[in-house]
């Protein structure tokens, strides 16, 4: 398992043995889709191969559609972390101020 942090140019990888193999993206910048997984055969000619993954950004029509049940959950999931914030706020201003 190798891991990078993908910049403006190429990541090389030497020295794979011929095989399948799944290129997986964790994360995604900012404004990004995560990209879906790549799988791609090295053969054993050892012929250098291109291998694409590319980031869509997020649009309008990638957002969940009201029908989506992650749609009610977000909003939900919004408001629970906003109460908590307050909570935090309110116990560390009433440590403060005994």
């Amino acid at each position: 398992v190798r891991q990078w942090t993908s910049t403006a140019q190429p990541y090389r990888i030497e020295g794979l043995v011929p095989g399948s193999y799944r290129l997986h993206e964790d994360l995604s910048p900012v404004g990004y889709l995560i990209a879906g997984d790549v799988t791609f055969e090295m053969g054993s000619s050892g012929v250098v191969q291109k291998v694409v993954m590319k980031d869509e950004p997020v649009t309008k029509a990638s957002l969940p559609k009201a029908h989506d049940p992650i749609a009610k959950v977000l909003p939900v999931l919004g408001f629970v972390g906003f109460l908590a914030c307050l909570l935090v706020l309110a116990g560390c201003i009433k440590k403060r101020y005994r």
